[in-house]
């Protein structure tokens, strides 16, 4: 039975049941749906006797739309497709839905051949809307959150393979998602498989990222900054607030200060943090804590640090209230308390070792530097708890944080920063943010690829320490925000110097570049945390016995001299300084 004589059209134009004519393909039908729903469609579609159309009215995107009517359904096409809607009872895309399209589109071919017409529309330059489009216009279109994370997506290697047909069908290379776009109005009737609705969801605008990259004019993509916090009237009340709070700290001295203080601290500290001014949120929790160490007459306190807070907090807060409608020099004296971390399709790393840390400002925590072959750049993941609370004060010990470096944590529990911090390993689907931290997704697949030792090392492309530190003293910025660490790694050919200040409580590690002939040292503070690895290197230092050649892995620091031990990496494996009990037998 040839269905050409059970449509039935009322008021309805051929062209306007033509604009539904490209979307009436298998590919399309099944993004739209699935595959599953489109054969159903297609089996319903056959024993239905007889099919109206009718007008709809006008459609919310300013354009007519059909009404398509069998038995008891009746579906509302739009020529925004993803607006389409039918009397079912379904909320998503329906089998109904796809039989509507296609029998538009039926009727429209069998109109065009009753009339002897082309069935081709006009000649029309096709996607002219997308040839004009600049990055402006789709930051605009995209709303700036959606567009800054769908840009690093794209740099992370996020793209698109472009097809043209009669719509522009633009499939991701890393996630099976396809988007389409008509010839005309593209930007508004373009249909992702993610189903999102409204303003262009971020596997739109990769695909436009790349089409537009595909011209013979390709753009040129910037970094863009991160959203700063709106200064409305609380948030500045609330700085106003606080700086009087600093300015009485500043006329009545620190010998005046007692724990009620040190609530107002905490209490500024944890309200500018849901004000998303994380620099200030900091320095105030540092400020409560010095005041605590202060009455508790604890030997972290120091006089000149916690008045070198009290300046900057008074500084930064006047800086903030006198620049508010200044939007450059907001972005340089806010800084907000979290990143925003974006996906990336996959990554190859080494372990470059981990460390333990632990803050004036009450945190405490673990912190593994792997290095990031796509980007040759170095990459950490931190596991982090605030020591403040009752629950989390007793793990801020050597014993504590050992617990959390072998806890299995990562990646839908999967493995542990020990097991990490001394391995090669490849991560599918993970997430990063601009300062190049890992984020502990449960979606993130890990593949262990094999012990780091000595000859991987020497293989990477780290920096020397004289790129690192340069000369002299580098350039002193006030309000520098916060960077990705520097690390560099030293070959050691014979065996290196050990140098323990009593006065000063720190170890020197005399470290010899063979190569350069040049000296390094790098400087070990005495506490808890450090002291089994002091006892480590000073134990190997005083070794007789050969040792094939070494690499010292350091933190670097913002001037000369400002070497910070990490990790030992030889023919062994990985042995980290703070952990050199476990790590030995790891």
């Amino acid at each position: 039975m040839d269905r050409k004589y059970h449509i039935v059209a009322r008021g309805v134009e051929r062209e306007e049941a033509r604009v539904f004519q490209p979307y009436a393909t298998e590919a399309f039908l099944t993004t739209l749906g699935n595959k599953g729903l489109y054969k159903r469609a297609l089996k319903d579609l056959e024993s239905v006797e007889r099919i109206e159309l009718s007008p709809c009215g006008e459609g919310e995107d300013g354009g007519s739309g059909i009404r398509v009517a069998w038995e008891e359904v009746a579906v509302s096409l739009s020529a925004d497709i993803a607006r389409s809607r039918c009397s079912c009872p379904s909320r998503t895309v329906c089998k109904h839905i796809l039989m509507g399209i296609l029998a538009a589109a039926e009727y429209a071919s069998v109109a065009a051949e009753e009339k002897g017409e082309n069935p081709e529309p006009a000649a029309e330059e096709p996607w002219s809307e997308l040839k004009q489009l600049d990055l402006a216009a789709l930051r605009k279109e995209a709303g700036k959150k959606e567009f800054d994370q769908a840009v690093r997506m794209y740099q992370a290697g996020w793209v698109a393979e472009l097809k043209e047909g009669e719509m522009l069908e633009a499939t991701l290379t890393v996630e099976p998602i396809t988007v389409w776009f008509p010839r005309r109005q593209s930007l508004s009737r373009a249909v992702c498989k993610c189903g999102a609705t409204g303003r262009l969801c971020r596997h739109k605008v990769i695909a436009l990222l790349s089409y537009l990259n595909g011209r013979e004019d390709p753009i040129s993509l910037v970094e863009e900054t991160e959203e700063l916090p709106v200064l409305d009237d609380r948030t500045v009340e609330l700085l106003t607030t606080a700086d009087r709070y600093v300015v009485q700290v500043l006329s009545s001295g620190l010998v005046h200060c007692d724990e009620t203080q040190a609530e107002v601290a905490f209490y500024y500290s944890i309200h500018l943090d849901r004000c998303r001014i994380g620099n200030l949120a900091r320095l105030f929790r540092s400020l409560a804590t010095d005041i605590e160490n202060r009455l508790a007459k604890h030997t972290d306190f120091n006089r000149i640090s916690t008045l070198a807070t009290l300046a900057r907090l008074h500084t930064t807060l006047r800086l903030i209230l006198s620049n508010r409608e200044d939007g450059h020099r907001l972005d340089r004296l806010i800084e907000p308390p979290r990143s925003a971390y974006y996906p990336v399709p996959y990554g190859t790393f080494t372990a470059l070792g981990a460390s333990p840390w632990q803050t004036r400002s009450g945190y405490f925590g673990i912190t593994a530097y792997f290095f990031y072959h796509e980007r040759q750049t170095v990459c950490t993941y931190t596991a982090t708890l605030p020591d403040y609370y009752a629950s989390t004060e007793s793990r801020a010990t050597l014993s504590g944080l050992r617990s959390m470096y072998h806890e299995t944590m990562l990646w839908n529990d999967t493995a542990s920063l020990a097991i990490l911090s001394g391995s090669g390993f490849r991560l599918q689907n993970f997430r990063m943010n601009h300062l190049h931290r890992l984020s502990s997704s449960s979606q993130t697949r890990c593949e262990l690829s094999g012990r780091v030792e000595e000859a991987r090392i020497a293989a990477l492309s780290l920096p020397a320490p004289s790129e690192t530190m340069g000369d002299g003293e580098p350039a002193y910025d006030y309000f520098q925000k916060k960077q990705p660490p520097k690390l560099t790694a030293i070959r050691v050919d014979r065996p290196f110097g050990v140098t323990f200040d009593e006065t000063a409580q720190t170890l020197t590690l005399t470290l010899e570049n063979a190569e350069q002939e040049e000296l390094f040292e790098a400087v070990l503070p005495y506490g808890e945390m450090s002291r089994e690895a002091i006892r480590y290197l000073e134990s190997r230092s005083r070794s007789n016995c050969d040792r094939e050649a070494c690499y010292v892995v350091c933190t670097v620091g913002k001037g000369p001299l400002t070497l910070t031990p990490v990790s030992l990496i030889d023919e062994t494996g990985v042995v980290n300084f703070f952990f050199p009990a476990k790590s030995e037998k790891d």
